[in-house]
């Protein structure tokens, strides 16, 4: 999965410190401290998130999870509030899908950062 940094500063920092852990001159548990400081943090999605943004691209169960290549099942327990566990299994867009225009689901509006002006922002 590819990284999402706060800032190129953020960046730079991390890369820096994965480096010096690779040959082990700072720890796992240092690790995770740079890993919580740099990257960004992965929003929870409710049901209702989801489904909302399924409805308002206009889209089925069926194409959802086509559009986002996960199973039909996955994108019906995200709606059911039955999360698949120990696997993550939430809404993970990057938008590198070349599926991406068919569907009109983009990077931006699954992760909630629409333009503040956009009367569809949830």
């Amino acid at each position: 999965m590819k990284k999402t940094y706060k800032s190129d500063a953020f960046a730079a920092l991390h890369e820096s410190a994965d480096d010096l852990h690779k040959v082990g001159l700072i720890s796992g548990q240092e690790m995770q401290y740079f890993d919580d400081t740099c990257l960004e943090t992965i929003p929870e999605y409710t049901p209702e998130r989801v489904k909302f943004v399924r409805k308002r691209e206009e889209l089925t169960q069926s194409q959802m999870a086509m559009c986002l290549n996960v199973s039909l099942k996955t994108v019906q327990s995200w709606e059911a509030k039955t999360p698949q566990r120990p696997r993550r299994q939430t809404p993970q867009y990057d938008g590198t899908s070349r599926r991406e225009s068919h569907c009109r689901v983009t990077a931006d509006n699954c992760r909630g950062r629409l333009k503040s002006n956009d009367p569809a922002r949830f």
